[in-house]
């Protein structure tokens, strides 16, 4: 990560960077079903794999209040998903996809109202998107299952 001080108050940040995520011995291992659906369990699932871009602006509006802003991108590498059969819906596997991307705006607010009280607010805007798919094609330019949209929290 990069900071560069832009006034008394106001800073700018880049990060770029990646890690991995192992698959959880759930996705393993466990199978599934909820109704006339089910989700196979994938014992040869690989490590996911994330390369992450952030550009962020901090600013300290008083000295009770301060606010952020971040854009990110993020380039998803075999990223563990159920995947329904493109023959049955109602079947699916976890697999990993080959490429996904997700990104998006976060923008968050912390207001110190006492000495021990602090008020916290963000809010998400994400957009998800299945780039790559060889095992079904038609997932290919849909959002991630279960990714929502905005997300707020207080």
């Amino acid at each position: 990560e990069m900071v560069k001080e832009l006034s008394e108050n106001l800073d700018a940040r880049v990060t770029v960077g990646s890690h991995v995520r192992q698959p959880t011995l759930n996705e393993l291992y466990r199978p599934y079903r909820v109704g006339d659906f089910s989700v196979d369990a994938n014992e040869n699932l690989v490590i996911e794999r994330i390369t992450k871009f952030e550009l962020g602006l901090d600013w300290q509006v008083s000295d009770r209040l301060f606010a952020s802003l971040s854009l990110f991108r993020d380039h998803l590498r075999d990223s563990v998903a159920n995947v329904s059969s493109p023959i049955d819906p109602n079947d699916a596997q976890r697999i990993n996809l080959d490429r996904a991307r997700a990104q998006g705006i976060e923008i968050a607010l912390d207001w110190q109202c006492a000495d021990d009280l602090s008020l916290g607010l963000s809010g998400l805007l994400l957009d998800t998107e299945v780039t790559s798919c060889p095992e079904n094609p038609g997932l290919i330019g849909n959002r991630f299952a279960q990714a929502p949209k905005h997300r707020a929290h207080s």
